[in-house]
């Protein structure tokens, strides 16, 4: 009986033993997910580090964008007074060269109404006879 007790203890303590090396392992691997998780976490916070330099990349090239934006808006306002500028001398010329047109008509048509050279010409000549003919009558 002493050999079956002592037989069932060593049942019992190889049990206990492999009970005891099954947990050893269990541990190891629960240390090793552990480990595991660990990294991923350092992963993690690496990638948020990097995406917060590139959010603040991204916030930098926008600030750049807003200020290029409102110096094209500035160069716009420019561009627009110059343009109103050129419109009101391109009415005023418009209508100064219409003036001119108008004037130049009216003393070309005055121009027309004067006797030319070859006019004065004719009415000398015209004039000439009627006087001798006249004289010559008297």
């Amino acid at each position: 009986m002493s050999e079956q007790l002592l037989e069932k203890i060593i049942e019992e303590l190889q049990g206990i033993k492999q009970l005891q090396q099954e947990t050893k392992q269990e541990q190891y691997e629960m240390k090793l997910e552990q480990q595991g998780t660990k990294q991923e976490l350092v992963a993690l916070k690496q990638e948020q580090y990097e995406m917060k330099l590139e959010q603040q990349g991204t916030k930098q090239e926008l600030a750049a964008l807003r200020q290029e934006q409102q110096g094209m808006k500035q160069e716009q306002r420019i561009t627009n007074e110059r343009l109103t500028n050129i419109e009101t001398k391109q009415s005023l010329i418009y209508n100064q060269t219409g003036k001119l047109t108008e004037y130049h008509t009216e003393i070309m048509s005055s121009f027309e109404k004067l006797a030319t050279k070859d006019d004065l010409v004719y009415y000398d000549k015209k004039i000439g006879e009627h006087d001798r003919h006249l004289f010559k009558n008297r």
